[in-house]
């Protein structure tokens, strides 16, 4: 006898139900009112540091109390952090709600029948399966056929009750957290109602105690860093945030953010200064962070080109980039540098900047892992008239040049980026090639040349100056020091590749610019 399942089982409660978008509305009106809760407190905030400018009266008393309002400020402050630690479990609990309504008492009759069905084909199953193993004749093999027929029939009853069983467990669990969907901020909530009861100790009318390194402040700033570590995307890992709240937490900018806000951003620009663009998943998650932090700007003069423009999370996570570092530092945060260097590299910002992560080149000369680094740029072609002009650097991977094999990896390189650029040209309209540059031609010969004649003269004029080229740029490699320095190959759009080179006693051009911006204020380096 096989095992059955229970057909009276009751896997939920009978009177829970779940409406999903009842739940969302009232996750979204919590979220409302705690955003309202958070503007008092700022107005509180602001009228504490209002009277504490105001010279107009003086005096031991009221100088006490500004110290004493002073430190309600950290306790304020606190409060409006637990206020977001709640909107975020809010948010949370309503990604985890998902669009299903769960009825209680349909989830129990549902399995129910799953179960009797179930049951009843099983045994159906088992009784022709008897029938099989006692019969000799030739009609024996029906009965098994018939007894396989059935029990498949049975599994999908089974499967079916499971699936039943599944939601009335989901179910439970939501109700569970419905009853208390706050968690985050607990801790913190606790330390809060601690500090406002010593800080009311703390005055008595014409005194104050401070309360600087009590045990509640203490405690305060570290639930602080706690919540915004459980908040927040942790050292390397990108689990447990949603696209929306890294877009949201990127597009605020910085000077507007609160406390916890700002520890939030902070454990993303780590992210972002010590991730080594490898994935595809790294670079959708760099585009993610370049898209939220780009504004648009409004239309450029006499033009239909939308001028954008970055917050001042970009420039901060530019000086993180740069600010320590060294030709010892990993190759993967060089070229990260590097990368983020000619992604704010333009004048002015057209379009919303990108990259992608691509082998080139073929078979055994395949170099892989380069990065495509897209910018948009104004262009003037009839003054004052702009128009969008796309540029796209590619970033080779880092090579030694201290150790014989780095120098013939860069040299190698060289020839296949010029390979690449040589393929991305042979994409440009061909009727340009035609109308452009020709008049050499026709001077020099004294005859109209056909343009097929034409396009190979010009083909094989740029072949030839790309062995030039290369020379020059072989003999330029051998001239460079065996020390310990490192180098890449960059796909200039505008011309042909060039050698960057970090090391003893160089910088590459993008550091030599981005530090230059930097000694100007930081501001500058978005320009």
């Amino acid at each position: 006898m096989l095992n059955r399942l229970n057909e009276n089982k009751k896997v939920v409660d009978e009177g829970l139900k779940l409406y999903p978008n009842l739940i969302r509305m009232q996750c979204s009106d919590a979220e409302d009112a705690l955003n309202k809760e958070m503007e008092k407190l700022d107005r509180v905030l602001d009228s504490i540091d209002r009277f504490a400018i105001d010279n107009s009266n003086s005096g031991k008393a009221i100088d006490a109390v500004k110290a004493h309002l002073n430190e309600y400020k950290l306790v304020i402050n606190a409060q409006k952090s637990a206020c977001e630690g709640d909107i975020f479990d809010y948010r949370k609990f309503k990604e985890d709600v998902k669009s299903e309504i769960l009825l209680g008492d349909e989830i129990n009759a549902k399995y129910r029948y799953a179960a009797h069905m179930y049951n009843e084909n099983m045994e159906k199953a088992e009784r022709y399966m008897k029938i099989y193993e006692s019969d000799i004749s030739p009609c024996a093999n029906h009965y098994l056929s018939q007894s396989r027929n059935y029990e498949n029939l049975a599994n999908t009853y089974k499967m079916q009750a499971t699936v039943w069983e599944e939601k009335g467990q989901e179910l439970t669990e939501i109700n569970e957290l419905t009853a208390d969907p706050i968690s985050t901020s607990k801790a913190l909530k606790a330390k809060v109602k601690s500090g406002l009861s010593a800080l009311w100790r703390a005055f008595d009318g014409n005194t104050f105690k401070s309360c600087i390194g009590s045990e509640w402040i203490n405690g305060i700033n570290s639930d602080m860093k706690n919540m915004a570590q459980k908040m927040a995307i942790g050292d390397g890992d990108l689990e447990g945030k949603s696209d929306a709240e890294i877009a949201r937490i990127c597009k605020k900018p910085y000077a507007d953010m609160t406390a916890l806000e700002k520890m939030e951003w902070q454990n993303i620009e780590n992210y972002i200064v010590n991730c080594n663009i490898d994935s595809k998943k790294k670079v959708d998650f760099i585009n993610l962070v370049l898209k939220s932090c780009t504004y648009k700007k409004g239309r450029l003069p006499n033009s239909a080109i939308t001028e954008y423009e970055f917050n001042d999370k970009i420039p901060r996570i530019n000086k993180a980039l740069y600010s320590n570092l060294t030709v010892n530092s990993p190759d993967s945060k060089i070229r990260n540098s590097i990368v983020w260097g000619y992604l704010q590299k333009t004048s002015s910002i057209c379009g919303i900047p990108r990259i992608k992560i691509r082998d080139i080149g073929y078979d055994e000369d395949k170099v892989k892992g380069c990065i495509d680094v897209t910018v948009y740029d104004k262009r003037t072609f009839f003054s004052p008239q702009y128009s969008e002009e796309k540029l796209e650097y590619t970033i080779f991977p880092i090579r030694n040049i201290k150790q014989e094999s780095g120098r013939n990896e860069i040299e190698a390189h060289y020839s296949i980026a010029k390979g690449d650029q040589i393929e991305k040209k042979i994409k440009i309209n061909t009727v340009t090639t035609a109308l452009v540059g020709v008049g050499e031609l026709p001077v020099k010969y004294g005859m109209t040349i056909p343009f097929s004649i034409v396009s190979t003269y010009y083909d094989e004029k740029a072949n030839a100056k790309t062995h030039y080229n290369t020379a020059r740029f072989v003999a330029r490699l051998s001239e460079v020091p065996r020390k310990n320095c490192k180098g890449m190959i960059v796909e200039n759009p505008k011309s042909y590749p060039y050698f960057e080179l970090i090391g003893e006693g160089y910088e590459n051009t993008a550091i030599k610019e981005i530090r230059k911006a930097m000694s100007n204020g930081i501001d500058k380096i978005t320009k």
